[in-house]
Formats: structure tokens, C-alpha cells, sequence
């Protein structure tokens, strides 16, 4: 009974033993492929060398106008805007000659009248003493520029006439029509040329640009 044992023992292992070297060789043939699949795979890998295009910021204009209001004459001829912290005086006598006026607000350090006006029926030219400090600044309409001068007496306008011509009146379905700012009369007046110019680079003024050059037929 002894010798028997030994002998299942002794068999075993050996089993073990083929068990271990068949293991090992299941191990190392897998490890082999394994290997040859990855490298495989590294070699077809193609390097990306292609600089990323710079996409450029999209551009946001900004509308000048946003948040003022319109206000359209009672002959239809035009509209304006202008900011809502300024004042509209209506000047309407039967509605057949309208005057027009917007107002900065009370206080303000220049007070300035941009006014449209059609009671004007003569017509009228820019005076060939004028100092023009700009010439066909930009509108709306076709054919009129905004102008800015220095008139006799160092006062200061801002005004639309016919482009090249310098006609102030306009004339829309049979209705003449001015349009300008010039500062307002209960102000102390200007002496220098300087003083008339700086005029122009003060923040009413250049609201008043703006509300002129904002015009379109209706």
C-alpha cells in the first residue's frame, strides 16, 4: 500500500509540473502577440502635425441708438432719434409750418437746440464767411451731408445742406425743411475761434451730431 502511494504521488507531480510548463507557454505566446499587435498599431499612428486654425472673434457691432427713441414730424416728411433723457418741444401752429426742437436735459453743462424746421420758405445758403471745421459728414439720405461751422459772432452750428451745393433747404413732398443745432441763445456768448471749437467736442454737441445724422424720410 505504501509503494502505491509513492508511485500517485510521484505522478502528480509530474502532472503539475506539464500543467506549469504548459501555463508558461500559454503566458509567453500571449505576451508574443500582444507585443507584435501594439507595435503594429504605433507604426500606422500618423502624427498630426497640422496647426489648429485660429478662428477670429466674432464682431458685435454696436448700434449707436439703442434705447433712444424716434420721433416722426406731423407732415411725414421725416424721423429723428434722440436720447430719452432729452426733451421734444413742439412748436405746431395748425400743423401747416412746424418748428421742432430736442433739448438736452436742464442743467446740462452746454445747452444746445437741434432743431427741424419747415418754416423756413426762402431758400437759404451757408454763409461764404463760414468757417466750415468739417465737410460731408455722413446721413442717411442720399445727396445731403451734415456740415459743422463757426458763423459771425464765434457761434457754432451744426447743420444738414445739399451735398457740394451747401443749400440748407430741402424740400420733401412739397415741404422745405431745415435741419441744425447752434447753442442755445441764453448762454454766454463765445469770443474766440478756440472757444467755438471746443464747443464742438463737448458731449451735447456731439449728441446733437448724432440726432442729425440719425434722420430719414419717413
Amino acid at each position: 500500500m505504501g509503494k502505491i502511494r509513492k508511485n500517485e504521488a510521484g505522478f502528480s507531480a509530474v502532472e503539475i509540473l506539464i500543467v506549469l510548463v504548459v501555463v508558461a507557454l500559454i503566458g509567453g505566446v500571449g505576451y508574443f502577440v500582444y507585443k507584435n499587435q501594439y507595435k503594429a498599431k504605433t507604426a500606422t499612428v500618423v502624427p498630426n502635425n497640422t496647426s489648429p486654425v485660429a478662428t477670429s472673434p466674432t464682431t458685435q457691432t454696436t448700434d449707436t441708438y439703442t434705447g433712444w427713441k424716434q420721433y416722426c414730424d406731423p407732415l411725414k416728411v421725416g424721423c429723428l432719434k434722440y436720447p430719452t433723457d432729452w426733451k421734444v418741444v413742439e412748436d405746431i401752429a395748425g400743423v401747416q409750418k412746424p418748428n421742432v426742437q430736442f433739448v438736452p436735459p436742464i442743467g446740462s453743462a452746454h445747452p444746445i437746440d437741434v432743431i427741424l424746421d419747415f418754416t423756413t420758405r426762402e431758400t437759404a445758403t451757408l454763409t461764404q464767411g463760414d468757417i466750415l471745421l468739417t465737410s460731408e459728414l455722413s446721413t442717411h439720405i442720399s445727396g445731403l451731408s451734415v456740415y459743422q461751422g463757426i458763423a459771425s459772432g464765434y457761434n457754432p452750428y451744426i447743420i444738414i445742406a445739399q451735398t457740394n451745393g451747401l443749400t440748407l433747404n430741402t424740400v420733401t413732398n412739397g415741404h422745405s425743411w431745415t435741419l441744425g443745432a447752434e447753442k442755445d441763445n441764453s448762454t454766454p456768448a463765445l469770443t474766440s475761434t478756440d472757444e467755438a471749437k471746443a464747443w464742438f467736442n463737448s458731449t451735447e454737441a456731439k449728441t446733437a451730431l448724432q440726432i442729425i445724422q440719425s434722420f430719414t424720410y419717413q
